[in-house]
């Protein structure tokens, strides 16, 4: 039983790592900060860079500010590309993309122009799946409705496409209209299909029980059906982010509010096959206080939500979400510097496997979740944990998980993958670990001499990448004795060429 069990296992990891490997990078670059300013250089851009360990926050040269809208992606190596704060595109050099302003044209944009887009979770890139060179940034507009009253609200939703066939980028097309309605504001996020190449999004409708859905693949954007939920999506005002779980299986919203009112977090079932949600369930936070941040744990079992001051753990295998809800950190009059109050604000589950937590306010420093996965007060959250080299105000990337693959056994994985992963075990060996399985610390042999830039990659079984070394490192012992006993799966590669693949087991 044992022996067909770690068969499944193996299988999964092969199908979800080899096919998401590809994007793996896609976000170990963030944007965050301000604009340079002259004779202030508390102010200026802020890079983030998760190929190195510890993680590098370095201060750069921008003529761009982020507030609440911020959406970014790197090529294949990992290698920013190009980022936006909603009404600007800009390259990994800093220059606007030749064509890259006037996003989501309007009354909003104008008024921001300076600062940066003031919505939450109002852009996100991804790949073309039908061209390499393609990106499809998906993006909103907001505006004032007249309802009952006066709203702030979103009516249209558009699509651009940016072209990074040459350093500098093109965009050649933008703020094409995906549909018109009356939409709930921000949320904006997106999830791998089932096949491991497509893409599905969700827009809710305004105060409405009901979702668009959408797809993309190589033939482009399609709508593809409204459905509805049990339970309003969205109160009136509200706003916040929206993320799927790292395995694609939920859908969970952070719905507040910017009247008097309660804040709520919803959580749904995700279907990566049909695109849609089933079994809701829903927590009300009775607090009007603002707060728009929500991320799952690596392992997609806890959730995480905020408010002004205080960060709630759900476990999503609890009966409901009340009976899982946990205050992990509170705000107690800690002051980030200069003074400004350390609140809580939006979220972001990182290539590190940790949370990164923005600030409500400007300032020099993120919050941390270092251990997501563990419960309660193990997930270690620490306040103020990050210091930053300039300012940031509110703002924090929106990346929906790259590294998904094709979901095995899935009837909807029909594009053969599990094929070409078999041809890609069988190749001659170059690579042999020692000794396998392993209390954690290995040691990697080579039966030939290895390209400079080789890495060697280890994937969890939900295809997350774990550990990477680089040439140095795999010629010398490798310590992996703070990852979990499991089987995982793991591949060394050059530039476009995959070396080899195969499986370590770490059993104690």
């Amino acid at each position: 039983m044992k022996t067909i069990l770690s068969i499944l296992i193996l299988n999964t990891v092969l199908n979800i790592s080899l096919y998401a490997q590809s994007d793996s990078l896609r976000d170990y670059r963030w944007q965050i900060g301000y604009a340079n300013v002259e004779d202030h250089p508390d102010y200026g851009g802020i890079d983030i860079n998760f190929h190195e360990s510890p993680v590098e926050f370095t201060y750069v040269e921008r003529d761009l500010n982020f507030n609440h809208t911020n959406a970014s992606i790197c090529n294949k190596e990992g290698e920013l590309l190009f980022y936006t704060n909603g009404i600007d595109i800009c390259n990994r050099f800093g220059d606007t993309i030749p064509n890259g302003t006037g996003l989501n044209p309007g009354v909003f944009a104008d008024d921001q122009e300076e600062d940066g887009y003031k919505l939450s979770n109002g852009a996100f890139a991804i790949p073309d799946p039908g061209n390499e060179d393609f990106y499809y940034l998906i993006h909103e507009s907001f505006e004032l409705i007249e309802l009952a009253e006066t709203y702030t609200t979103t009516t249209k939703l558009y699509y651009t496409i940016i072209d990074m066939s040459t350093p500098d980028g093109n965009v050649i097309s933008k703020n094409n209209l995906i549909l018109v309605d009356t939409f709930g504001i921000g949320h904006l996020s997106a999830v791998r299909h089932a096949n491991g190449r497509d893409w599905w999004f969700l827009k809710a409708r305004y105060n409405s029980n009901q979702f668009h859905t959408f797809l993309i693949d190589p033939q482009g954007i399609h709508y593809s059906h409204l459905q509805e939920v049990a339970q309003p999506i969205h109160l009136i005002g509200g706003v916040g982010q929206a993320v799927f779980s790292p395995d694609g299986t939920k859908y969970a919203r952070n719905d507040g509010s910017f009247v008097v009112g309660s804040r709520s977090v919803k959580l749904w079932d995700f279907d990566r096959c049909t695109g849609d949600l089933t079994d809701m369930r829903k927590f009300v936070i009775p607090d009007t206080s603002v707060g728009d941040g929500i991320a799952f744990s690596p392992n997609s079992r806890y959730l995480y939500s905020t408010i002004t001051d205080s960060v709630f753990q759900f476990d999503t295998q609890a009966a409901n979400l009340e009976a899982g809800m946990q205050v992990v950190a509170e705000w107690d009059d800690d002051y980030a510097p200069y003074p400004h109050v350390a609140w809580f604000f939006m979220m972001q589950l990182a290539p590190n496997n940790k949370i990164y937590i923005s600030g409500l306010n400007n300032s020099k420093m993120l919050h941390v979740i270092h251990n997501p996965d563990e419960a309660g007060s193990a997930c270690n959250i620490e306040k103020m944990g990050i210091d930053l080299p300039a300012f940031n105000l509110n703002s924090i990337p929106n990346f929906p998980n790259y590294r998904l693959g094709a979901l095995p056994g899935s009837p909807c994985d029909t594009l053969g993958l599990s094929v070409d992963a078999t041809e890609e075990i069988q190749r001659p060996k170059v690579v042999t670990i020692s000794p396998n399985p392993t209390n954690g610390v290995i040691n990697i042999q080579c039966s030939e001499p290895l390209p400079d830039d080789a890495k060697w990659v280890l994937y969890d079984y939900q295809g997350r990448e774990v550990f990477r070394a680089s040439k140095s490192q795999i010629e010398a012992e490798i310590d992996l004795q703070h990852l979990a006993d499991g089987i995982y799966f793991w591949k060394i590669f050059a530039e476009n060429d995959n070396l080899q693949t195969g499986r370590l087991v770490i059993s104690r």
